[in-house]
């Protein structure tokens, strides 16, 4: 898959996951993402997406796991920031020689698409 994540992903409100790992999906995150509130599982690691995650952050109280390691976010932490932080937190690439700040994160990533539990390393 190619291109953006289209804004009028955030109007399929019964949308449960998004699987969209390993394409070259750029820019950012729509902020209608928002109004996905039965949204639960979220991949889209080694996109080259950017910008941050506030459209996710946001209201999306059903999120249990974000996976999105591997892309050009600048920041992570208002995923940590929210009322109910997401069980799962995946978002650090760990072979990154500038890995993002993350608080909240659970899971390690490595290139070989490898995810370990941070209580692990």
């Amino acid at each position: 898959i190619t291109g953006t994540v289209p804004t009028e992903m955030g109007f399929m409100t019964s949308l449960i996951e998004i699987k969209a790992a390993q394409n070259r999906l750029e820019g950012t995150l729509p902020a209608q993402m928002s109004f996905l509130s039965n949204l639960e599982n979220v991949e889209l690691w080694m996109n080259d997406l950017s910008g941050d995650h506030a459209a996710l952050a946001s209201y999306n109280p059903a999120l249990v796991q974000v996976a999105t390691f591997g892309n050009e976010f600048d920041s992570v932490e208002e995923m940590c920031d929210r009322e109910s932080t997401p069980k799962a937190m995946i978002a650090n690439y760990c072979e990154n020689t500038n890995p993002l700040d993350c608080s909240c994160c659970t899971h390690c990533c490595f290139r070989n698409v490898t995810c370990v539990p941070l209580t692990a390393l």
